[in-house]
């Protein structure tokens, strides 16, 4: 449990305050929340962590989708503790090696790009990368490419 702003939450909090906030991402820490976004995909997790830095570590995270590359930075980061709406297989691997704790609502075997039509393009980006550091490069690079062409 950690206090917020005289309330007291739970882990299981962070699913009633993505939706109630209508969050896409949510970032606690004991004392307040740190970050909350309503962007899609990997970009508000990459900001949270790219904005934080070590202040990441510990935090409680709320991510609607959570793939490998989601996973892999959240090891990155240190976080304490996910909640996902959605869950790729290859995430919870790397999330049980690293022994981060979560909870989702919903697992998959991998997460598909927006048009439902492959793979999600983090997580084809990430599939043949363990280390943190270097998915954090890989994807720091995937946005920049994609915030070039106007697509984030």
């Amino acid at each position: 449990e950690m206090t917020l702003a005289g309330n007291v939450y739970g882990k299981k909090d962070l699913k009633r305050l993505l939706g109630e906030k209508n969050r896409c991402f949510i970032a606690l820490r004991e004392g307040g929340l740190l970050f909350e976004s309503d962007k899609r995909g990997i970009l508000p997790l990459y900001s949270f962590i790219d904005k934080f830095g070590e202040e990441a570590s510990g935090a409680w995270i709320g991510d609607t989708v959570v793939g490998r590359g989601g996973a892999l930075l959240l090891v990155k980061a240190r976080a304490g503790y996910l909640y996902a709406g959605l869950i790729s297989d290859r995430a919870c691997k790397i999330l049980e090696q690293a022994a981060v704790p979560f909870d989702y609502a919903e697992r998959v075997p991998y997460i598909l790009n927006r048009e439902g039509t492959g793979a999600c393009p983090v997580e084809a980006l990430t599939a043949e990368i363990d280390d943190p550091d270097e998915a954090w490069t890989a994807v720091g690079r995937f946005l920049d490419d994609i915030n070039a062409k106007g697509e984030v």
